[in-house]
């Protein structure tokens, strides 16, 4: 380990190499981007679908995509005029977190039933570092 100034600790140390590969990313992801568009003006982009333009050194392939949103009230009103197995919409059963742990504080017993149907796997760990004034 690094002898570290009097008062900073490891953590202090960490915490600042954090901030500094944190900005290295940044700017890193923003040059990227910068390019990306500039490789964009150059090559033939569908507005959805995939192209590929070669040159004498590489293969660049771009995809065009747009997205879609559901406006339900309108859906609502119309999709009585289109038979349902041509519907182009799909319900997703999903969990409702802040019911789940409402349910686990207010009834535990109902909780343990709910639980057999819940898988749990830890999640990455989000780190925030801020500069003390």
């Amino acid at each position: 380990m690094i002898d570290l100034p009097p008062g900073v600790t490891e953590l202090d140390k960490l915490a600042q190499d954090w901030r500094e590969q944190k900005e290295i990313e940044t700017m890193a992801r923003d040059a990227r981007v910068a390019i990306e568009l500039k490789i964009v003006d150059l090559i033939d982009v569908p507005v959805e679908g995939s192209s590929v333009t070669k040159t004498a050194f590489f293969k660049c392939n771009a995809t065009g995509k747009l997205t879609r949103k559901l406006d339900v009230g309108v859906w609502d009103a119309v999709k009585q005029d289109i038979p349902e197995p041509l519907w182009p919409v799909r319900t997703k059963t999903e969990l409702d977190l802040k019911k789940l742990k409402a349910l686990e504080q207010a009834n535990p017993e109902m909780f343990k039933t709910v639980a057999r149907a819940i898988s749990s796997k830890t999640a990455k760990t989000s780190i925030k570092v801020e500069v003390l004034a």
